[in-house]
């Protein structure tokens, strides 16, 4: 059994869907980008098939651009955002664009890299300067780092999957502080209204719980998910 690669699946199901799914944290990060008054380039990195540029592009006039390690998802992607440039890269790989961004977004994909760190440097070379990059990914609000390594034995394909990986706020501040084009960064955590029922065919589906007063996101793995918008500013 090999455990120690990043493996992630090509035609996840659940992203292979022609409707649009407009999440709440859709919603909060679009509001916040909708401050730019002028034009702006935007990158949207390895995020399904193209439901959040889909959105964005109905409240402004972005100029969209989108990479994807899957072709599928980029075929379905320019379905939904015909106007929006498509191009399939694995940013676990040296990435080379023409040109860089004004803004970059990479909505929860970073768990499922060991060194998300590593990418995070990759993509900030993407973007201009004083230009901005917007994470959503789960945060341990303990100081421990969490790599997470599942098999899906209710699928035939029982392989050793990466997902969820999960790193302190502590961990985060420490690495971003030092690195030298960071200006500024802040942390939301996300709360999540919509209470969501456990789909018991694929527990790999996260689900809410009440806890302390809240829905609280849950997941097969046993993990509670404490996901967090991470706003990043450059010089």
């Amino acid at each position: 059994m090999v455990m120690n690669r990043n493996i992630y699946s090509k035609k996840d199901k659940v992203y292979i869907n022609k409707k649009t799914n407009n999440k709440e944290y859709f919603k909060l990060i679009i509001n916040y980008i909708k401050k730019y008054k002028t034009k702006v380039s935007l990158l949207d990195v390895a995020c399904a098939s193209g439901d959040f540029l889909k959105i964005l592009k109905k409240k402004k006039n972005f100029n969209l651009t989108r990479i994807d390690f899957s072709k599928t998802l980029i075929d379905l992607a320019k379905k939904k955002v015909p106007k929006a440039t498509f191009q399939i890269k694995n940013i676990s790989k040296k990435i080379k664009l023409k040109k860089k961004f004004d803004i970059c977004t990479c909505l929860g994909t970073l768990s499922i890299f060991d060194d998300k760190f590593k990418i995070i440097n990759k993509l900030i070379n993407l973007v201009k300067k004083e230009g901005e990059l917007i994470f959503f990914d789960p945060i341990n609000e303990h100081n421990v780092n969490v790599i997470i390594r599942y098999q899906n034995n209710f699928q035939k394909n029982n392989q050793w999957l990466t997902g969820f990986n999960t790193f302190s706020k502590k961990y985060w501040e420490k690495k971003l502080k030092q690195h030298p084009k960071i200006k500024s960064f802040s942390f939301q955590k996300f709360n999540i209204k919509k209470q969501i029922k456990i789909n018991k065919k694929n527990p790999m589906r996260s689900w809410t719980i009440p806890f302390e007063g809240k829905n609280q996101l849950v997941v097969g793995t046993g993990q509670l998910l404490n996901f967090y918008i991470i706003k990043i500013k450059l010089k």
